[in-house]
């Protein structure tokens, strides 16, 4: 049985309190993910879906944790890289 090589995990930080919980605003598929030896690249979608006016200019409210599987109780997360965002929504008034 071929151990995994890493596993992925985005997770999001509320950085703005202006703005509601990115939760809400974006979705990650796939939000996780393994990976082994041979796997080739994986697409990740980030979307983004607003029912109000939001404005979020390149905030590092994203983040990739980088897993090793084989260190401790399923897994030791052994890197945080953040990823910025930008996204907009504006409505005709």
């Amino acid at each position: 049985m071929i151990k995994p090589l890493l596993s992925f995990s985005f997770v999001f930080d509320n950085c703005d309190p202006k703005n509601p919980n990115p939760w809400d605003l974006f979705t990650v598929n796939p939000s996780k993910m393994t990976l082994n030896m041979n796997d080739r690249p994986q697409a990740v979608t980030v979307s983004f879906k607003s029912n109000k006016e939001v404005h979020i200019k390149e905030q590092p409210i994203l983040k990739c944790q980088v897993i090793e599987p084989r260190l401790g109780d399923g897994g030791e997360v052994i890197a945080n890289i953040p990823i910025k965002v930008s996204a907009e929504a504006e409505f005709a008034k």
